[in-house]
């Protein structure tokens, strides 16, 4: 089908390169079978011919010459799989495609009879189909089609990657709602073949655009969810795989950091409010709204939890769908500690701080502390999570005595060792 790339047999390649670079020398013509192959694997190993200006402008006036049809959608395909802007053959290419397609003796229902002369314009046409994939009403697939990019190959080439590229950085700059419709567009375009991914070497563009647009904002629940999702879907959960989150920027990791430590925040107090058999949820409220004030310094939060809340965790994930509830440590349930007590690790500044629930302590240590806490652990010992030891002048552990006590005591720690202060 024309337009549908079909490459030579991996054997014959170097040998159908010889014989293209030899045409150029003796100046003789090339079969239309090796033009048409010759077509596709000018930019491929191992000798790759269409790096050599010379012979680009030679092949494409055999073209020409010869009126060879299914060659010339080879060009365009080797054009559109090998886009590059910092690549000066494809430029080459571009300027003898546009010359060639604008006197092109087209069939009437030839679609590239009509098409935008700007398709060979390389400094625009990404761009221009990032721009129409982003704000058309038309699903992705079809807005490229649009375009020129009309076949599942097309639409994974570098011109298909530059336009992704493009679009991703236009939606990093953008903020609020108008971030939110563009991030839904760009993840059904990722998604365009049911990978996590189209474009592996977008990632650390697409994790900018999903996430930057909220560093001084909140989108809802619901598209946070599916900012998570997606970002999940291919660079995993960086709690636990962090390998394609160090390609991503700081900004990024912070902002999706912050989000999963408000939700474990969200987790410890759900399931405690949900184990408080003696009714206490005045203490609850309390101590949700102390921590809540330093919850925006943050940046990492694991909740760890004894069979009872483990249990409720997953019984409350089964009956949501929500898959978050399932992330969390199991402690051993010892050194005084019960089923029901739940320990939530944050991180806030250098400090490493343990609340527990119930009749159980406030912890915090220094985090280069060698016996401070890990995070994202799946099994804690109780007491490596208990007893704290001094910093200095300040007791590193205490009970939730009187509600000023223990909470003046917290915040003058804080305040000490991060400067951020209790409001």
């Amino acid at each position: 089908m024309d337009g549908e790339g079909v490459s030579a047999e991996p054997e014959n390649v170097d040998a159908l390169q010889r014989r293209l670079l030899a045409s150029l020398e003796t100046g003789e013509g090339l079969s239309g079978r090796d033009l048409r192959e010759g077509a596709r694997v000018l930019f491929h190993p191992p000798l790759q011919p269409g790096r050599d200006e010379t012979f680009l402008r030679h092949f494409v006036a055999l073209v020409e010459k010869q009126h060879r049809r299914s060659a010339l959608f080879g060009l365009i395909d080797a054009y559109i799989d090998r886009f590059s802007p910092d690549h000066a053959e494809i430029s080459v290419l571009a300027r003898e495609l546009k010359a060639l397609t604008a006197q092109w003796p087209w069939r009437e229902d030839d679609v590239w009879r009509l098409r935008d002369k700007a398709f060979f314009d390389v400094d625009q046409v990404a761009g221009q189909i990032a721009k129409h994939v982003l704000h058309d009403d038309l699903a992705p697939n079809r807005t490229m089609e649009d375009a020129g990019l009309d076949t599942a190959l097309r639409q994974k080439g570098g011109l298909a990657l530059a336009a992704f590229v493009c679009a991703c950085r236009e939606v990093a700059t953008k903020k609020g709602a108008v971030a939110g419709r563009m991030q839904s567009r760009l993840i059904d375009w990722a998604r365009l073949d049911d990978s996590p991914l189209n474009y592996p070497a977008a990632w650390r563009d697409y994790a900018e655009a999903l996430l930057a647009p909220w560093s001084q904002a909140e989108p809802s629940e619901a598209h946070k969810s599916l900012v998570i999702e997606a970002v999940f879907a291919y660079g995993g959960d960086p709690r636990f795989s962090t390998g394609r989150w160090n390609q991503a920027s700081a900004e990024a990791r912070s902002v999706l950091n912050s989000w999963l430590a408000r939700a474990s925040f969200e987790q410890f107090f759900a399931i405690v409010d949900r184990m408080d058999m003696a009714g206490r949820g005045d203490m609850w409220r309390d101590r949700k709204t102390f921590w809540s004030q330093y919850l925006d310094q943050v940046s990492k939060a694991w909740v760890v939890f004894g069979e009872d809340g483990a249990f409720i965790a997953k019984q409350i994930s089964r009956q949501s769908g929500d898959a978050s509830f399932l992330n969390f440590g199991l402690h051993d349930a010892r050194s005084g500690r019960t089923k029901q007590h739940t320990a939530l690790i944050m991180a806030i500044g250098e400090l490493t701080v343990v609340e527990w629930s119930h009749n159980g302590s406030w912890n915090i240590w220094l985090t280069s502390d060698r016996t401070a806490p890990k995070f994202y652990e799946k099994n804690y010992r109780c007491y490596r999570i208990m007893n704290a030891p001094a910093l200095g002048e300040h007791k590193g552990c205490g009970s939730h005595d009187q509600p000023g006590r223990w909470k003046g005591k917290i915040a003058n720690i804080i305040r000490h060792f991060t400067g951020i202060g209790w409001r």
